[in-house]
């Protein structure tokens, strides 16, 4: 599996802002800036040291925004 071999941080790195160079879509997707994409999610815990607050979400995840708005989980 990809966490036993890279950090936290490079996992989130490939699934944010390196997806959307990929895609050609830098500014748009996987930043949080203006005129991006309002798509966040907000978890309990820090997944840059421990990325299991990101696989079990049933319990770390506290919000998610789509567009701009926020949907219930």
């Amino acid at each position: 599996m990809r966490k036993d071999i890279d950090t936290p941080a490079n996992i989130l790195a490939s699934a944010t802002h390196v997806n959307a160079f990929i895609m050609q879509q830098t500014g748009k997707l996987g930043c949080i800036t203006e005129g991006a994409f309002a798509d966040i999610l907000i978890v309990e815990g820090d997944p840059l040291s421990d990325w299991r607050v990101m696989v079990d979400y049933q319990h770390n995840l506290k919000l998610i925004m789509k567009d701009g708005c926020y949907l219930q989980k």
